[in-house]
């Protein structure tokens, strides 16, 4: 998940300052797809914390935590959302 939190907020700044900043076009829509992706990022980190400090105390009883699929389609349906809202930012505009 380390890679994926470093490219979300990569995508954030450059979708919510670079590109308006370089492009003759309306700020908002790019603003607040640059805020999304921050949030992103943020679930990142939070899940792969969340995700860390189960799996070491299931390390420490001798278990195995599994990975709870509704936070992993969670996660998922949240990048989708994003993904389509840059598709459509960049080719409507």
């Amino acid at each position: 998940m380390a890679a994926y939190r470093a490219e979300a907020l990569a995508v954030a700044v450059g979708a919510g300052k670079i590109v308006p900043s370089v492009s003759h076009t309306t700020r908002w829509p790019f603003e607040i797809l640059g805020a999304g992706f921050a949030v992103l990022a943020l679930v990142f980190i939070l899940a792969a914390a969340h995700r860390f400090v189960h799996v070491e105390g299931a390390l420490d009883d001798g278990r195995f935590e599994r990975l709870k699929p509704a936070n992993a389609i969670v996660i998922a349906a949240f990048a989708v959302v994003l993904s389509l809202g840059t598709l459509v930012i960049v080719f409507v505009r």
